[in-house]
């Protein structure tokens, strides 16, 4: 994985992407012959809230499909030799692992419930790969997803993404951003155009901008075609890193004080008054009420003694 620069940024960029969504690791050392390493995994935390705040399309249906998973990057075409590397380290990791498991829960249901969880799946996501690599590995399209992913037999527990392969669209965009060329830039533009809100498009924006740095601190004769062509669309962010996205981040921030304060309220109503018909009404008309106007009624609602009191206090700050 390591002979092709651009995999450097395929690593930061998913890592930015599923910080929110479990634990991710990075090179995980495996030794055998030769020193070796697992550039990246990551373990789904299933009750993570992003999962159902921060959609990434076609991203999050691969990093779903079992909680352990292995990204492997190669930002030319898989050859049968790449393929053989991926699962070498996957077993290596595995065989250490499975032991360290061994030792620690004996034997019993939990351990093996933990031998399945933690056995990783392992996605290989290729710029290009050729139609005789995949016959060879077996690998047939996916049933769910279709064009452009392809998995192994099972026992394998590996799938294959060829990224110019994937259709173009809002599902597939944040996957795209890891092609190169065109597919990359287009990727990158729809990115760019997502609402400043959103934490994935701003942390990515912000891995683009160190991978430029990176790109730029190097030798500009050894920097091949793709790479400069990344560099000048990684450029295009400069506006957006430096004023764009502190300015969004402060509106998130605001917003989030904002509806933690709604919040804290509506607790402390449902907690005073009970669940009383009139509580939905009231609290649908505190969502309504502007930053004073809620620092206000914080402090009056000590002195609200009945569900009265709270729609008097209501009317008056809405005069």
């Amino acid at each position: 994985m390591s002979q092709y620069r651009h995999d450097r940024f395929a690593k930061l960029y998913v890592k930015a992407l599923y910080k929110t969504k479990g634990n991710v690791r990075e090179n995980i050392p495996v030794r055998r012959d030769e020193d070796l390493a697992i550039d990246l995994l990551f373990v789904a935390d299933a009750q993570s809230p992003a999962w159902q705040t921060e959609d990434l399309g076609w991203f999050d249906k691969l990093m779903a499909v079992h909680p352990t998973i292995i990204v492997e990057h190669y930002s030319s075409y898989l050859s049968l030799d790449h393929l053989d590397r991926c699962q070498t380290r996957r077993n290596l990791y595995w065989q250490e692992r499975s032991n360290e498991l061994k030792q620690t829960l004996k034997s019993g249901s939990t351990y093996r419930e933990a031998l399945k969880r933690e056995k990783p799946f392992t996605w290989v996501l290729a710029v290009n790969c050729s139609q005789n690599t995949l016959r060879q590995w077996a690998a047939q399209p996916d049933p769910e997803l279709g064009k452009g992913v392809y998995r192994l037999p099972p026992a394998a527990m590996m799938g294959i993404v060829v990224l110019e392969e994937l259709p173009a669209g809002s599902e597939t965009l944040w996957l795209k951003m890891l092609s190169s060329g065109q597919s990359c830039q287009q990727a990158f533009s729809a990115i760019e155009q997502l609402s400043g809100s959103r934490r994935e498009r701003n942390d990515i924006l912000r891995v683009c901008a160190q991978y430029a740095t990176y790109l730029q601190s190097r030798d500009p004769q050894e920097l091949t075609t793709e790479e400069k062509a990344i560099m000048r669309t990684l450029e295009q962010i400069d506006t957006l890193f430096d004023v764009e996205i502190p300015a969004a981040e402060r509106r998130g921030e605001e917003r989030g004080l904002r509806l933690g304060t709604q919040q804290t309220i509506g607790l402390q109503v449902r907690a005073k008054f009970g669940d009383q018909p009139e509580i939905e009404a009231i609290l649908a008309r505190i969502a309504g009420l502007d930053d004073t106007q809620l620092n206000a009624i914080a402090t009056e609602i000590f002195q609200w003694q009945t569900l009265a009191d709270v729609v008097a206090g209501l009317d008056r700050m809405e005069s």
